[in-house]
């Protein structure tokens, strides 16, 4: 069986629905193709009962109109329920409640009260970070910045918007512990474990390794965060709904099994495995945006385009993997935030970050629960550590880790002291199995200085009709980022 479109995309995840949307927008024929039986990818859903859990600990932000995300509810005209969070993340750490307030001035005063530095040392640096984080924002929304690849990549950086800036480039390669100490703030042992495990959980890195660019963006989201009521899938649902409206077909359970090029012309094979015979596809397409991970990409392409990417996947040979487990209690509870990092009083085995991450519904969102409070957990782990095992092994690591997160949930939240249990738990395994995902890795690559963002994998490939967009590409991982990359391809594709 096959057909032919003028765009195909690769996955139903954000980056692959916002191209889709925005493609079947501007009049092409589009077909999206997901292996899984949803649409989401990594902040997908599931339900237990009549409970809908998200399946990451997942934050949305970026919804003003020069960001990706407002960009794309504009022009789309999605209706999407959003609650501001003025309380963007609420910290549980060293015994004490930190707010990360939406007001600039209040999180200054936080600051002052919870971490060392010198008088006026915060105001400084948290008014750069807010500063720098702006500029780059309207740096994005005006220009399309990418990889230098080409003559055309080049000369986007000789623009006007982009040369007033060209004096920060030097902050893809600086890390933030360098502006800690330009402010006076990196003798404060406590301040930077905090930075540390926040830009852990935006950047995939430490302030030793994170750029300042990249980390202002990382350190500055949290003071404009939105629960979306109903959760991450109800964005989803909206763009997936938009593209349909706009006629694009989107199948599920279809697997890609290799995607060559035939003249002008992208072949994509897939295996159909709706039903209980598997039975074989193929799609030739103008154009091909493929937004799943860089090395399973590697593994359906051929030779060429295997060639030239294996430089990226050599390059980031390594990701971070994750742990998520799925609470839920009978209590309802009313909080500051819907979002919570609870630091760990002591190292927790089998995970490699300091902190886990703690999404949780709020108390009048009857569309994630119509009783009591259900939550997402998340945290960084290593993939060797849960590859290669027995089951008796794997179960006996997921119990050390389930009553290690029910803990230090309980400890952060006492009233749910006897009421809060496990209704779920996620180990790479369960995300290779169900997102397909090489290792199970999520979260996108590291933001690095040895590595930084001009070095990433650009969504405008070398090789006509085939485009990149997700969280391994540039500009790397987070809602914002894949649906502005996905944005980036559109752009491209509909100049063509």
């Amino acid at each position: 069986m096959s057909s032919s479109t003028d765009l195909l995309v690769i996955g139903a995840g954000f980056a692959g629905l916002t191209a889709a949307a925005l493609a079947a927008r501007r009049g092409m024929s589009t077909v999206v193709v997901e292996a899984h039986e949803t649409f989401g990818g990594c902040a997908g859903f599931f339900r237990v009962g009549r409970r809908t859990f998200d399946v990451g600990a997942t934050t949305l932000s970026a919804v003003q109109s020069h960001q990706p995300f407002g960009r794309v509810i504009e022009e789309l005209g999605l209706s999407v329920d959003l609650v501001r969070q003025d309380v963007g993340v609420s910290i549980r750490m060293d015994g004490a409640t930190i707010h990360r307030y939406a007001d600039i001035d209040r999180w200054i005063d936080e600051c002052e009260q919870h971490f060392e530095g010198g008088k006026g040392a915060h105001r400084r640096f948290w008014t750069r970070v807010h500063d720098v984080e702006r500029e780059i924002w309207e740096l994005l929304a005006s220009t399309p910045l990418s990889p230098l690849t080409s003559i055309r990549s080049a000369a986007a950086l000789l623009h006007p918007s982009v040369l007033k800036h060209v004096g920060k480039a030097t902050g893809l390669v600086r890390p933030v512990r360098s502006m800690l100490r330009r402010y006076g703030l990196d003798a404060g042992e406590r301040f930077r474990r905090f930075l540390d495990e926040q830009l852990l959980i935006s950047t995939q890195n430490t302030t030793y390794r994170t750029p300042w660019l990249t980390g202002v963006m990382g350190l500055a989201y949290p003071a404009d965060t939105w629960y979306p009521r109903g959760g991450m899938m109800r964005p989803a649902l909206e763009l997936y709904r938009s593209a349909q409206r706009d006629g694009a077909d989107v199948l599920f359970r279809r697997r890609v099994t290799a995607l060559r090029r035939d003249g002008m012309l992208w072949h994509v094979d897939m295996v159909n495995t709706v039903g209980e015979n598997q039975h074989h596809e193929t799609i030739v397409a103008q154009n091909v945006v493929s937004t799943i991970p860089i090395w399973n990409l590697e593994g359906i392409v051929h030779d060429g385009v295997r060639r030239w990417l294996s430089t990226y996947t050599q390059r980031f040979s390594t990701s971070w993997a994750a742990i998520t487990a799925y609470l839920e209690t009978d209590t309802v509870i009313q909080l500051p935030s819907q979002y919570l990092q609870i630091h760990l009083n002591s190292d927790l085995p089998f995970v490699a970050s300091k902190s886990i991450f703690v999404t949780i519904s709020q108390d009048t969102d009857v569309q994630r629960t119509s009783s009591g409070t259900v939550m997402t957990v998340s945290a960084h782990v290593h993939a060797k550590d849960w590859e290669h095992l027995s089951e008796d092994e794997y179960n006996r690591r997921r119990v050390v880790v389930e009553e290690g997160i029910l803990r230090a949930v309980r400890e952060a939240l006492p009233e749910l002291q006897h009421s809060l249990r496990i209704a779920g738990f996620g180990s790479p395994a369960t995300w290779q199995k169900y997102t397909g995902r090489h290792r199970g890795y999520v979260g996108g690559l590291p933001h690095d200085i040895r590595r930084p963002l001009l070095m990433f994998p650009p969504n405008v490939t070398p090789f006509s009709g085939l485009y990149l967009a997700g969280d391994t590409v540039f500009p790397g991982q987070g809602t914002p980022a894949v649906m502005h990359g996905a944005h980036t391809v559109i752009r491209h594709i509909a100049a063509q």
